[in-house]
């Protein structure tokens, strides 16, 4: 329809193209030019400003595929970023050119049972009403941009078998990830940065660039069922990881232990408040399922001996409540559920080897919970909120932010760091990495 293209805009002219770095292959980077269409009547357009670089995206830089999803075309990453609005569609009121946006970038089918509170499986049909409700903004009769109200059902948008999700392979065609000057996105799934966040623009655009995955930790925390005074372990001690323990903190955590195989990482948090104990765990080496077994059960004491006051082996170890494994790697995960307590939960955030092998009957004899987590639902609104309300003792979220990377350009040095970990030229150690960029 001819209303679909008509915009509103804060420049004279619109760019037609856009610049974006697509990965073709393992470590195959390439600076390319794309075409970019006015925004239809439902999206915005935006000016890319910051994009932070997630493990997944250094998954499919290093490897080519990211868990159970494989790269099957060229495919821009990135899909933790922040930026300002040039120019509105047609049907949009609520954003204005010039506002400072986070992206949510998992764009979902609006119709399923996932999508559509108190929709089941076995529903017959859809009321008017629920018809009219669309999650990407493109089947609305009325013109509405809904969203699901937790009052009635929390959100699962998340697990949308439709799920359309930037930087990921998990569909085809891919949706392009935001390595990009610019792009068109569904106004509906772009959050306002308020002034609360920080007074300082550049700080209010890193923020909204890691509400992203601090929505992995949220999700994760409701997952959990977090109520306050529960002892937790970390298992991980990067971004996400951080990000878990940060939320536990705000949630009224009774005790927070981290543990990773990186030194380094494991005293920054502990000596900046993210935890109260760190531990740096041991390789655990073997060559029979059993020695492996015995490995992590090794490192399961050594975390429950850290959950106490004295932190020593004079000590009765203490298991934990709840356990939030951010690694992926299957010794980790073997860890955790040795780590549990009885009726206490493992959270499997991270997402590494697909096919693994657990001690399940450990799982199973104590009512262990095993809980996975699989990005995101309804969490930006919230993330905005508990960033916005500072409190005593809370750490500054900002700090994950370590290294920063001016322009597109740069992006592959980023990507080194980011891939490998560890410290970066500057000497100092490598968290969160941040690429800028600025309004072409």
């Amino acid at each position: 329809m001819a209303t679909e293209t008509v915009t509103i805009a804060a420049t004279k002219h619109l760019p037609s193209q856009t610049q974006a770095l697509v990965l073709h292959g393992p470590r195959d980077l390439r600076m390319e030019t794309h075409s970019l269409p006015a925004p239809l009547s439902h999206e915005v357009q935006i000016a890319i400003l910051r994009i932070g670089l997630c493990g997944s995206d250094c998954h499919y830089y290093n490897h080519g595929r990211n868990g159970n999803f494989t790269l099957q075309e060229p495919l821009a990453l990135g899909h933790e970023a922040a930026g300002v609005i040039t120019c509105v569609g047609s049907g949009i009121w609520t954003l204005s050119p010039g506002d400072q946006v986070a992206l949510e970038v998992g764009v979902a089918c609006g119709t399923c049972e996932y999508c559509l509170p108190n929709q089941s499986r076995s529903s017959t049909g859809m009321s008017a009403l629920t018809r009219t409700i669309s999650l990407n903004g493109t089947s609305n009769p009325d013109g509405v941009h809904h969203r699901p109200t937790e009052k009635s059902a929390p959100p699962r948008y998340n697990l949308c078998t439709k799920m359309r999700f930037r930087s990921s392979a998990a569909s085809y065609p891919h949706y392009q990830g935001l390595l990009q000057t610019r792009v068109n996105h569904p106004a509906q799934w772009c959050h306002l940065l308020p002034n609360a966040l920080s007074a300082d623009s550049d700080v209010r655009l890193d923020l909204g660039a890691l509400l992203e995955p601090l929505s992995v930790a949220l999700h994760a925390s409701r997952r959990a069922r977090m109520r306050g005074g529960e002892d937790i372990l970390v298992l991980g001690s990067g971004a996400v990881g951080l990000l878990c323990a940060w939320v536990a903190r705000k949630r009224g955590a009774k005790r927070i232990v981290i543990a990773d195989r990186d030194e380094g990482r494991v005293n920054w948090a502990s000596s900046r408040g993210w935890a109260d104990q760190g531990v740096v765990a041991s390789l655990v080496q073997g060559t029979t399922t059993e020695e492996r077994f015995e490995g992590a059960m090794k490192n399961a004491k050594r975390y429950c001996a850290a959950n106490c006051d004295s932190g020593d082996d004079q000590t009765d170890p203490v298991d934990f409540d709840l356990v939030f494994e951010c690694t992926g790697a299957e010794t980790c995960v073997q860890s955790a559920i040795y780590s549990a307590k009885a009726g206490g939960r493992v959270l499997l955030v991270g997402m590494g080897t697909p096919v693994q092998t657990l001690p399940l009957g450990a799982a199973a004899i104590r009512e262990v919970d095993l809980c996975g987590v699989f990005r995101y639902a309804g969490t930006y609104p919230e993330g905005i909120d508990m960033i916005s309300k500072r409190e005593k003792g809370i750490p500054d979220l900002a700090e994950v932010v370590t290294h920063r990377y001016k322009g597109l350009e740069r992006a592959r040095e980023a990507f080194g760091l980011a891939g490998r970990g560890g410290r970066g030229p500057d000497g100092n150690l490598a968290l969160k990495c941040m690429v800028e960029l600025g309004v072409d």
